[in-house]
């Protein structure tokens, strides 16, 4: 599994979730392992996947505008040769 950062707002929600879980008479250890089992991974691994999905967003738009750039450097260059030939 990939080591993921996350934020400290996640960080710290998670930590009260494991505090209720200890209320509820589990144990530290107990609590993390039930929390990484399933609430865990379904609510905290979605804001992963939000960035996830918005770099690719990002490098499909950079490589779009690459193209841009160099079409338009192209026709920059073909101008330039045609107003020195005349």
């Amino acid at each position: 599994m990939k080591n993921r950062v996350y934020s400290e707002q996640i960080i710290s929600k998670l930590l009260k979730d494991v505090e209720m879980l200890q209320g509820e008479g589990l144990d530290f250890e107990k609590s993390c392992k039930r929390l990484t089992r399933g609430k865990f991974l379904s609510i905290y691994d979605k804001e992963y996947q939000a960035k996830s999905a918005k770099i690719i967003e990002l490098k499909e738009e950079n490589q779009r505008l690459r193209k841009r750039v160099s079409d338009l450097s192209f026709d920059n260059e073909i101008l330039k040769e045609m107003s020195k030939k005349s």
